[in-house]
């Protein structure tokens, strides 16, 4: 393979990284990842089966280390995508009044969804840092054994805490939890359509509107959006089951 040929290849997997990022946030809202995430590593550490529907429960593990793998191919190729770093305020604070610096597309979503809760300062601001967390954390080979033990502990009698193994469950919760949201932050800033626009963003009115359900304190109200928001996600879903609280 000439070197015309090979770089052309490497670039072609990079763009799939990032479609890969894209696909993911096709199937799910941040917010259901984060769910779904959280069931199943509490399912996984609880010494009894889950009780969850297997086949949604593979499916995620299936995204989820696609998203971690895909994560892996953009890390190690250094291609970072401008869009997605900004720069620093004075402060060093993040802007949370600047929706569309992380809210994703999805219909009807509330900025409180969207708020990474896991990320630190510098991860907000180039949210590539946390594939360098994760790659130091372990080695692929690892991330693969960890995500294998989770899901089969998922499903099974037993708790991965108890499984013998050098990993502490809430690191690989934080660290997962890291993963979503700064893929999540690539997606809205830098993720474009085939067709070259970029994706969907939030409207003035949108924002407008979704600040206040966020701030609105009136128990009907927010019975009603958190309606609206289940009965859209089930319309979009792409292959998954949505898992009620």
């Amino acid at each position: 393979m000439n070197t015309s040929s090979h770089t052309t290849l490497e670039s072609l997997k990079i763009q799939a990284g990032y479609a890969e990022i894209s696909d993911f946030f096709s199937a799910y809202s941040l917010a259901q990842a984060r769910k779904y995430l959280q069931k199943i590593l509490k399912a996984s550490n609880a010494n009894r089966s889950s009780g969850m529907n297997p086949s949604a429960i593979l499916y995620f593990f299936e995204r989820l280390q696609q998203l971690y793998a895909a994560s892996m191919l953009i890390h190690q190729s250094g291609l970072q995508r401008e869009a997605a770093i900004i720069t620093p305020t004075e402060d060093n604070a993040p802007d949370l009044a600047n929706y569309p610096q992380y809210c994703g597309w999805h219909f009807r979503r509330a900025p409180w969804y969207y708020t990474p809760r896991s990320l630190s300062e510098k991860e907000y601001f180039n949210p590539y840092k946390v594939f360098k967390k994760l790659e130091a954390y372990a080695s692929e080979e690892t991330w693969k054994f960890i995500f294998h033990e989770l899901q089969d502990y998922t499903f099974l009698k037993g708790s991965f805490s108890d499984a013998g193994d050098n990993y502490n469950i809430l690191d690989i919760y934080i660290l997962l939890n890291k993963l979503l949201e700064a893929c999540h932050i690539i997606e809205v800033r830098a993720i474009i359509e085939l067709d070259g626009r970029p994706r969907p963003k939030w409207k003035n009115d949108e924002m407008q509107k979704a600040a206040i359900e966020t701030s609105n304190e009136n128990p009907g109200c927010e019975k009603k959006l958190n309606s609206d928001l289940n009965h859209k996600e089930r319309e979009t879903q792409n292959n998954t089951e949505y898992i009620q609280a």
